[in-house]
């Protein structure tokens, strides 16, 4: 579908050289398809994969009230409330389920595709609009975080969309357009801190250049006075300890991780040979911006690739300056700019044929890899509705799960009545401890000891079996032929982390008992 819309489009680009008003009726069929394709890549399948811990947060919080909600933000989140805010609408509307929940993030996912297609016209060519819309709604990146409820598909939307009136401004500022650019930025920093990558440049470069205008010095001030109380609220939930654990792994492995997770996706089957096709891609871009384009389309790439440079930078600083944020994650804003770099080169007005095929093999890497996660279940996020499935419903008999390192928070959305254990424990005849066997980064679990020692320190209780694989984690259930307490020292005392939970009878509601580390 991609190969005919881009390699037609340039095609006819290349040949004609009519006005902008006769070229845009013959683009709006190939934008249309690219936007029903980012569609198809973002919303089938959309609740397949179980809710991981990060998603489960995000539920948790969405079931209080609004003025509950914004409190438990300021203590156990690490971004600002704006997400969160659309978020509890939504959830009110289609509901907390998988397919419900993530469904704003696929949408507004699928408006960053045209956004994108205005942003690289406006800078380039409607040829290289349509080949950065295409690399948008086929990224695996994206359409990961298309799927996912949490903030990062509406910050790349948001940053895209000031992008846009960035580029207008950048040739006339006027008030419209200046208006719009202010609101957009203000919401992405409301959504996301590191949206300040993509939004500083931008503010530099305007203060830089129309200072001595009143509308845009206001602008940006305005914009500055609306960071001041989210810096506020960013030194506060850093306070409340929920910063910190990604200096856990070292910072060259996460610097390394980014490009990777840019070209790919977090993983994605083959994923090596796909890197090296991208990587591919990529160079024949940056030849075609050496040798096939002019003085003015030189000029605009360098211009863009100096605000995703200088994005890259503030994250150096930022590092120099102890905040440690480092992951491919919180790149995200400058994923539209990288992708405008390239289709700077692939569509270059002398790129031709050559120019085509670089973008229909870069997107063809980005469905094979999209279409390879659905299909992988060792690629997917952890299978907590397996797991809840298996370990089945004990309505008449409490029952307590332990996990190596991992946090239950996800289980509990699959299994009615699961609340986080009392201080003391709970009496109990049977014990289900769930153990990762397929360490990956999303799975928030360490690999540690196995059933032996468990067996040596839970005293009465034996096991029925050996563990049962499902999926990443492996769980082996073990019984006792009477009731016994079981408490969160008892687990320490067999070497075990992680958290404690008890199914009873009440509430399914899974706020109910819990308090965010």
């Amino acid at each position: 579908m991609s190969t005919a819309v881009i390699s037609e489009a340039s095609c006819q680009l290349a040949a004609r050289e009519g006005s902008p008003e006769k070229r845009v009726p013959r683009f709006a069929p190939a934008v249309a398809v690219l936007i029903v394709l980012a569609a198809a890549v973002r919303f089938i399948g959309i609740g397949h994969q179980s809710y991981w811990y990060d998603e489960a947060h995000t539920v948790w919080i969405l079931h209080f009230s609004i003025g509950q909600m914004l409190p438990q933000i300021r203590s156990t989140e690490t971004t600002p409330p704006f997400y969160f805010l659309l978020a509890w609408f939504w959830a009110h509307l289609f509901g907390y389920g998988e397919a419900g929940l993530r469904s704003l993030s696929a949408l507004v996912g699928v408006l960053t595709v045209p956004v994108a297609y205005a942003a690289g016209t406006k800078l380039f060519s409607r040829r290289a609009g349509l080949i950065v819309a295409a690399l948008t709604a086929c990224n695996p990146m994206l359409v990961w975080y298309s799927q996912e409820a949490r903030s990062y598909a509406l910050l790349v939307l948001l940053t895209t969309v000031a992008l846009l009136a960035f580029a207008h401004l950048r040739t006339r500022p006027t008030r419209g357009w200046m208006v719009t650019w202010v609101i957009a930025a203000a919401l992405a920093l409301a959504t996301h801190y590191y949206a300040a990558l993509a939004i500083a440049p931008e503010a530099i470069w305007l203060l830089a250049h129309y200072r001595p205008r009143r509308m845009v010095r206001y602008g940006v001030e305005a914009l500055v006075v609306w960071s001041a109380p989210l810096a506020v609220l960013a030194f506060r939930q850093m306070n409340s300890g929920v910063y910190g654990w990604l200096a856990k792994v070292p910072i060259l492995q996460r610097a390394e991780g980014v490009p990777t997770s840019f070209a790919i996706g977090p993983g994605a089957p083959g994923g090596s040979y796909l890197l090296l096709a991208s990587a591919i891609v990529v160079a024949v871009s940056a030849w075609l911006i050496v040798r096939r384009t002019d003085s003015r389309e030189r000029r605009i790439i360098r211009f863009v690739a100096g605000l995703a440079a200088s994005g890259f930078i503030l994250v150096v600083i930022l590092l120099l300056l102890g905040f440690d944020e480092v992951d491919s994650r919180n790149m995200l804003a400058l994923c539209v700019p990288v992708a405008l770099v390239i289709a700077g080169g692939l569509g270059a007005r002398r790129a031709g044929s050559v120019g085509a095929i670089g973008a229909v093999a870069l997107c063809t890497v980005g469905v094979v890899a999209v279409v390879g996660v659905a299909v992988d279940a060792r690629f997917q996020r952890p299978a907590w509705r397996a797991v809840a499935h298996a370990l089945g419903s004990q309505p008449d008999r409490a029952a307590i799960f332990a996990v190596d390192g991992c946090q239950l928070l996800p289980l509990s959305l699959n299994v009615s009545g699961l609340h986080f254990a009392p201080v003391d424990g709970a009496v109990v005849k049977e014990i289900d401890v769930i153990a990762v066997a397929n360490q990956v980064w999303y799975t928030t679990c360490i690999q540690q000891k196995r059933s032996g020692p468990i067996l040596r320190q839970l005293g009465s209780f034996r096991a029925t079996g050996g563990p049962v694989r499902i999926n990443q984690f492996s769980v082996l259930r073990l019984r006792s032929s009477v009731p016994v307490r079981v408490t969160q020292q008892t687990f320490t005392a067999a070497g075990l982390r992680g958290d404690l939970m008890v199914a009873r009878r009440g509430s399914s509601d899974p706020a109910a008992g819990y308090s965010a580390p």
